[in-house]
């Protein structure tokens, strides 16, 4: 388990796979842990990570308040999501990432927004990568 300083907060962070950078936002809401990727609902069946991992460099992360990650009292908003995204970028000085929007929840497209709006790096939303979102999709429900 590796962790970092992200925005001042202790923060667990995995890094998995080789290829184009690709932020991924824990789905989990009040839980948004690593592993909800293989353990939460669709993604158990899924398994999106098999396939990703295949294709791009993963970063992934607990979020603030979330798992084995810190947090500090404070009222917290979409901008300290985003920062949290951004500091993981930074402090594995990539310049150039592709950002996940594919849990397809409200709270994950504000973040992923607010990544591409703020950042000092080239984020790209990672749906701009469709075939690659329908292939692992079509993989998923052969399986």
């Amino acid at each position: 388990m590796a962790t970092a300083i992200l925005d001042g907060i202790s923060t667990r962070y995995e890094v998995r796979g080789e290829g184009a950078p690709l932020l991924m936002f824990s789905p989990g809401g009040f839980d948004a842990v690593i592993e909800k990727w293989s353990s939460l609902g669709i993604y158990a069946k899924t398994k999106p990570l098999d396939y990703l991992t295949q294709n791009y460099q993963v970063i992934l992360f607990d979020r603030r308040e979330c798992g084995q990650s810190g947090g500090r009292v404070e009222r917290v908003t979409w901008a300290h999501f985003v920062r949290q995204g951004v500091a993981s970028l930074d402090h594995l000085k990539i310049d150039k990432a592709l950002a996940q929007d594919i849990a397809g929840t409200a709270r994950d497209r504000i973040v992923v927004r607010g990544v591409i709006d703020s950042a000092d790096h080239a984020i790209v939303p990672w749906l701009a990568a469709a075939s690659a979102a329908r292939s692992w999709c079509q993989a998923s429900s052969r399986a």
